[in-house]
């Protein structure tokens, strides 16, 4: 029988590659990005977690924020088309997505993620509103929990009106880091919140870009750094054989499953140019990554 849970030595390494993130979004016109970075990086000053950084500096990692940015704004435009206005995102890391969002009092956002995490970015959502001199954000809330603990889970969706209308659950880069069976267990978790609250779940966690390594554009081989890294890491990935496998995967477990195509976001992308990307190598690079917009088959 494959683990349904995860240890703590692969929790140390998977919450790692959250910081590893903040770098990328600084590179981008992502609001807060620069900022959370700046925190962090004063943060961890002299410790461990530094050393680890200017080590995925060196291993060039950096070379992979043009498919980070572009999955972080086609996950805006696919929450906003369907009216986001309940969210619960689930290992948000140090994303800025929910700060941003909560400018808007009318949206209730909840940001998900393992104790830890949390308790680091509500410190950091601290800091940045103290040093931007900003009024709090009130409808912003940070619950720590496990995307396998079903209980965790609803406890995180109690923020929620029910008469507020459906919600929007969204997801960046968790679902390559868990086996099938993982996998399955979160999808059913989702499934029993959308079918009893309304909504759709929204994940770029299908499929890397495929990459023509003989085409001469194709210069920065997102899927080659990634795989590379990971293994340098020590981190197991699980990616999805196939987007026809993964499409299958949720329609088996009771999802109707909309994809959309990273293409749609490619006009409003800053990062590439930071490194004189042209814009060929830009959509052989992410153009062909995609997300999905996923709604339950049945409702309770």
């Amino acid at each position: 029988m494959q683990q349904t849970m995860i240890t703590s030595n692969e929790v140390d390494k998977i919450s790692f590659t959250a910081d590893v993130l903040v770098l990328m979004r600084s590179l981008t016109n992502i609001p807060y990005s620069k900022e959370i970075h700046d925190i962090l990086l004063e943060k961890v000053k002299g410790t461990q977690v530094e050393i680890e950084l200017r080590e995925a500096i060196e291993f060039d990692l950096l070379r992979i924020t043009p498919l980070v940015e572009c999955r972080s704004k086609l996950s805006d435009k696919l929450m906003k088309e369907n009216g986001a206005t309940k969210v619960l995102e689930l290992a948000s890391g140090l994303s800025p997505r929910g700060f941003k969002w909560t400018e808007n009092p009318q949206i209730t956002y909840v940001e998900f993620d393992l104790p830890h995490k949390i308790k680091e970015k509500r410190q950091i959502v601290e800091e940045l509103i103290s040093q931007l001199k900003m009024n709090s954000h009130p409808n912003l809330y940070f619950e720590a929990g496990d995307v396998l603990h079903r209980e965790d889970m609803i406890a995180a969706t109690s923020h929620f009106q029910t008469s507020d209308g459906p919600i929007v659950i969204v997801n960046e880069g968790l679902l390559g880091y868990l086996t099938h069976e993982q996998k399955k267990i979160m999808a059913e978790n989702i499934k029993y919140l959308l079918s009893r609250l309304g909504g759709c779940w929204i994940t770029t966690d299908i499929n890397f870009p495929s990459i023509d390594q003989s085409d001469p554009f194709s210069q920065l081989h997102t899927n080659e750094v990634i795989n590379d890294y990971c293994q340098f890491k020590g981190i197991q990935t699980y990616p999805f054989e196939s987007v026809v496998f993964a499409k299958s995967f949720f329609e088996k477990l009771g999802f109707f499953v909309e994809q959309r195509c990273f293409r749609e976001v490619l006009i409003e992308m800053v990062a590439p140019y930071h490194r004189n990307v042209s814009k060929d190598e830009l959509e052989i690079e992410v153009g062909s990554g995609i997300s999905v917009v996923m709604r339950c088959k049945f409702t309770l």
